[in-house]
């Protein structure tokens, strides 16, 4: 998860403020476990920008994906179109001294069998698949898989 501490908090203008945000120059981790950094392209009328998110929980990664994929499908008069640009996962070391990143190309939402968790699968860009746990979990039995997005395919 992400610690915002005060002392590293920005002060963005009032009009530049979206309502109830807070801006900072740098977060904490407090777990060294695997987060992701989620990019959408966003189209508003004639111009566009990139729209950065970082996610600490697998099951907000995949909430994330559909919610933006739910208000594209939904618009009837579309004020911005958001489309999936790229996605990295950002793991720790085995020994907690450093991170890899992941670049992703496939997600999958599953359920753990026979409990019927929740489960995330990602597939990185050379085709090996990971599941979102702590490293050292063994990799579970899942059912059924649904794919939540292809990342530049």
């Amino acid at each position: 998860m992400f610690v915002c501490h005060k002392s590293f908090e920005f002060p963005v203008p009032p009009f530049l403020r979206s309502p109830g945000s807070g801006y900072y120059r740098a977060v904490e981790l407090s777990l060294q476990m695997p987060w992701f950094i989620i990019t959408f392209l966003v189209q508003e009328d004639e111009s566009s920008f990139v729209r950065s998110v970082c996610c600490s929980w697998e099951n907000d990664l995949i909430d994330l994906i559909d919610a933006q994929a739910l208000a594209h499908a939904g618009e009837t008069s579309p004020p911005a179109r958001h489309a999936l640009a790229s996605l990295q996962q950002v793991v720790p070391h085995a020994h907690g001294t450093g991170w890899t990143v992941r670049d992703i190309r496939s997600v999958w939402a599953a359920n753990e069998v026979p409990s019927n968790e929740p489960v995330v699968i990602v597939e990185d860009v050379g085709g090996t698949q990971f599941y979102c746990t702590f490293p050292s979990d063994e990799p579970p039995i899942v059912g059924e898989r649904r794919l939540v997005a292809t990342i530049g395919v």
